[in-house]
C-alpha cells in the first residue's frame, strides 16, 4: 500500500500510488467474474478511504491541470472505494449514501 510514505518524494509517492491503483483495477475486472473471491483480494471499503486520504497532501505532477480541473493523484481510489462499496451492498440505501457522501467529498 502506497501510504507507507516514510521518507519517500512526492515523485516516488505517486509512481506508488499509480501502481496501487493499477492493481485495485486489475482485481476488481479479475473479482467481477469470481464474486465468491472478493472478500479474500480485495482490500475493504474502509482500507481504501484511508489509502485515499493518505493522498491528500500529494501535489499533481502536472500543477496548471490540478488548479483547472481540481484534479488530485488520489481521485481513482475514491471511485474505487465507491465501486467496491456498491458491489459489496448490492446497492442498498445506506451504501448510496455512504457513496453520494464520499463522492462529495
Amino acid at each position: 500500500a502506497p501510504s507507507d510514505e516514510g521518507s519517500c518524494s512526492n515523485k516516488e509517492r505517486q509512481s506508488r500510488l499509480r501502481a496501487y491503483i493499477f492493481a485495485l483495477k486489475v482485481n476488481h475486472r479479475v473479482l467481477a467474474k469470481h464474486i465468491e473471491l472478493q472478500d479474500d483480494f480485495l482490500p475493504t471499503f474502509e482500507e481504501i478511504v484511508s489509502e485515499w486520504k493518505c493522498t491528500l497532501s500529494l501535489s499533481s505532477s502536472n500543477e496548471g491541470e490540478e488548479s483547472q480541473k481540481e484534479i488530485k493523484p488520489g481521485d481513482d481510489l475514491v471511485l474505487l472505494a465507491v465501486q467496491q462499496l456498491l458491489y459489496k451492498e448490492s446497492a442498498s440505501t445506506s451504501s448510496q449514501v455512504g457513496c453520494a457522501s464520499l463522492l462529495e467529498s
